[in-house]
């Protein structure tokens, strides 16, 4: 690189007034700028920079707004990148602007995560410059794309086959991010700088065809130019705003279906949509939501090509009946498990539930957390009578049946502002968070059990709370505290014997036909003993439970267990 100082290449007719008055007219005309606002601009020291500076800092008075500019070393030019760090401080510090520098490793970056090393460069100094304005409190990113460049980017996206949203190209504003040069053409800006004498920096690299943006800029656009006998800027950024306007209706049907199909939101589990959502939109609005869903979990959709989405599509067509994965950029997976797409990135927060010993009448505590997020968990267990029991399920309401279809709710259930649901009035006139579940067990039965088997040690320390149950087994004769309950997650060799059935099953078997997506198997909260899963909360209960008509049948005095559990709520709410 070195100083510039050579006349624009073309003689548009153009004064430094008029240029800075096109850049007022669009930080007005698109609300790039508030007063009271602070700016970063991105400074390389090439001339877009420059005339961006100068123009920003000439209206800085006028329009109310402060300004700084941060200079990104990439990393890969040695000392000529450090001689383009000292020349933007001098040319910063000349009209009285703070200039930071910041470092980045691009082709470190662009070997770790695979991506080219023209994309990791630009993946880094975005990620560099919005850090430094959050960091320091800038409102906005001013970068110095301009008219030419929207030019040839709307020309390398129709090469690469690009829809509607690539045919838009760059926007005045995207997030923090704004553009308030791309009504100005190259030309004018070389001009507006050699007008007022401001030196700037020479990418030499521009005038290789080694990149493709330069060979559209050096050879495809003259050819064009030559063929079509006219300019061909005009025609290509009127299709451009054409796309936008197009791809922003598009786009606000696209958030309606999105809105509709999207059914778990969770910070660190991705997105969930509904497969059917998917295919029964039209094409170009399935496409887009599989792209909102993409930015959702990365930040961002700029990578997401065609293929990409068209693997989804294909993915959801198959998701009713099995399961399948595909990789997209940005390390993000998309799993298609019972009708749902998850998205995610790096595999998502991992599902857990931390569980406690069942030891009586006194809350135990876990808490799960997987996609859907956290939740508390509330168990306890109470001996009585059967007369005992069947008055305190009529206070409940009698609801302690299984659902028809017997499936297992992986969402562990919507904890409503009040839960006032077939369960009983579990949140009652207080409207507290959570809902409840009851169960009754024949005391026997549990108290047959055998006491350990289906987890070894590793599996065992991992479930908190199992251990601590074996003990209470030993510290009451015939109290709750001695059958060594436990709410836990499951663990290898987990049985369960479902209600109505007499087949001792694998408790991975009844999930999975219960359409329990493996990414959260693992925090299905579940009532033990040992290795037999006695209850899947809140949904199937095993063998041993007592349904109504049993309840009913068992003469007054035999001893049973009544299991009360509550998904949702806090301390402050078990303590009423």
């Amino acid at each position: 690189m070195g100083i510039s100082m050579e006349p624009a290449r073309t003689g548009r007719a153009a004064t430094p007034e008029g240029t800075i008055a096109k850049v007022r007219g669009a930080i007005l005309r698109h609300g790039l700028i508030r007063r009271g606002d602070k700016v970063l601009v991105a400074f390389s020291g090439g001339a877009d920079s420059c005339c961006l500076l100068h123009a920003l800092k000439a209206l800085s008075g006028e329009l109310g707004f402060g300004l700084g500019a941060a200079h990104v070393n990439h990393g890969y030019r040695g000392e000529s990148a450090e001689r383009d760090a000292e020349r933007s401080a001098q040319i910063c510090e000349g009209i009285g602007v703070e200039l930071s520098v910041v470092k980045v490793d691009v082709h470190r970056r662009s070997k770790e995560s695979g991506e080219s090393v023209e994309l990791a460069a630009r993946n880094l100094r975005h990620g560099a410059l919005k850090a430094m304005a959050e960091g320091r409190g800038y409102a906005s990113v001013a970068m110095g794309h301009n008219m030419d460049d929207q030019v040839e980017t709307v020309v390398g996206r129709i090469l690469r086959g690009t829809g509607i949203e690539g045919l838009a190209a760059m926007r005045p504003r995207a997030g923090t991010l704004i553009r308030p040069l791309l009504s100005v053409g190259r030309a004018e800006i070389e001009g507006f700088c050699r007008a007022r004498l401001i030196p700037y920096v020479t990418d030499e690299t521009n005038l290789s065809d080694a990149h493709a943006r330069n060979r559209i800029r050096n050879a495809l656009l003259p050819a064009m130019r030559e063929a079509a006998g006219a300019d061909v800027a005009g025609p290509i950024l009127r299709l451009s705003e054409l796309a936008w306007e197009d791809s922003g209706y598009m786009a606000a049907e696209a958030g309606r279906a999105y809105a509709e199909a999207a059914e778990v939101r969770g910070p660190g589990h991705g997105v969930t949509i509904r497969a059917d959502g998917l295919l029964g939109a039209h094409p170009a609005i399935a496409h887009r939501m599989v792209r909102m869903a993409a930015a959702e979990c990365a930040g961002g959709a700029e990578d997401i090509s065609y293929a990409n989405v068209a693997d989804v599509m294909g993915l959801a067509r198959g998701a009713a009946g099995s399961a399948g994965r595909v990789s997209l950029p940005h390390g993000l997976t998309v799993r298609a498990e019972y009708g749902r797409l998850t998205f995610t990135k790096g595999g998502g927060a991992k599902a857990r539930l931390i569980g406690a010993a069942v030891t009586g009448p006194d809350w135990a505590h876990g808490f799960a957390e997987d996609r859907n997020g956290a939740r508390h968990v509330w168990v306890k267990a109470e001996a009585m009578t059967a007369g005992e029991a069947r008055a305190a399920m009529a206070r409940h309401g009698g609801a302690h049946d299984e659902a028809p279809d017997g499936t297992v709710d992986p969402t562990l259930a919507d904890t409503a502002e009040t839960a006032d649901d077939d369960a009983g009035d579990a949140g009652g006139a207080l409207g507290r968070k959570y809902k409840e579940y009851v169960r009754v067990f024949g005391y026997g039965a549990l108290a047959a059990m055998p006491q350990g088997g289906g987890a070894g040690e590793g599996e065992r320390a991992r479930t908190e709370g199992a251990d601590e149950g074996e003990r209470a087994r030993t510290e009451g004769a015939d109290g709750v505290g001695c059958l060594g309950l436990t709410l836990r997650p499951r663990r290898e060799g987990d049985r369960f014997t479902p209600k109505g059935g007499s087949v001792r099953r694998r408790l991975k078997s009844v999930l999975s036909e219960g359409r329990v997506p493996e990414a959260v198997r693992d925090a299905v909260p579940l009532l033990a003993i040992g290795g037999e899963v006695l209850w899947v909360i809140p949904s199937r209960s095993g063998s041993r439970c007592l349904d109504a008509g049993s309840l009913a049948g068992t003469p007054p005095g035999v001893k049973v267990v009544m299991v009360t559990a509550r998904i949702g709520g806090d301390a402050a709410t078990m303590a009423h």
